[in-house]
């Protein structure tokens, strides 16, 4: 049976063991941290200086792999960008010229008719002066200020690209033709354009006016 005093014994011994025990602990600490801070000491300022820009190094090539990154996208939106501009703008003139076109045509369309007035004046003119040939001087003014007009009508259409064609001697064509009338052909051949009431007009490939003419039988 354990007596009270070797009881007392035992806990002191422990106690010691246990104080033992952290001081080593402690101790292997302490020269642990004086190791550290050894090895520290033994760098010189010059390879402290070499570590710190070492550092700097490696935080300045993350931050410009970053921003070549960031470049690398803005630029691919900015190409993105600009093409959609410049496809907008072509597209832009394409409809900006066709509706010029359009508007162009319209407008001669609306003119034609009194483009044929003032040929038919004209005519008029020019027949009553072979019929009277000693009309006044002013008839004669007037007459040449409707020539001048209708010539100068001519020429804004020649040069806006409109034609004027007459197609009497021609196969008829429904695509340029309207047809007012037939007639038996003298020679037999059918199909052919005797005679044009009314002269057509075309620019380019589109036609203002189909030609009005009377068409063999």
């Amino acid at each position: 049976m354990t007596s009270k005093k070797d009881q007392q014994t035992k806990t002191t011994s422990d106690e010691t063991v246990a104080q033992e025990t952290e001081s080593t602990a402690t101790k292997s600490k302490k020269a642990k941290s004086t190791r550290n801070k050894d090895k520290k000491k033994k760098l010189s300022p010059a390879e402290q200086e070499i570590e710190r820009l070492e550092r700097k190094v490696e935080t300045l090539e993350t931050e410009l792999t970053v921003a070549l990154e960031a470049k690398i996208l803005a630029e691919d939106r900015m190409k993105r960008v600009v093409a959609e501009f410049e496809n907008m703008k072509k597209r832009q003139e394409r409809e900006f010229d066709r509706a010029l076109k359009f508007a162009r045509e319209n407008l001669i369309r609306e003119l034609l008719p009194l483009l044929d007035d003032l040929e038919r004046s004209a005519q008029f003119d020019n027949q009553e002066a072979d019929s009277a040939p000693s009309e006044s001087a002013q008839n004669d003014s007037h007459k040449t200020g409707i020539r001048m007009i209708y010539d100068r009508f001519l020429k804004y259409l020649q040069d806006v690209g409109v034609e004027r064609f007459d197609p009497t001697g021609e196969p008829f064509n429904p695509d340029i033709h309207d047809a007012m009338m037939t007639r038996p052909a003298e020679n037999g051949d059918s199909g052919i354009v005797l005679e044009s009431f009314q002269p057509g007009y075309k620019m380019g490939d589109r036609i203002l006016r189909h030609a009005k003419v009377i068409v063999s039988e």
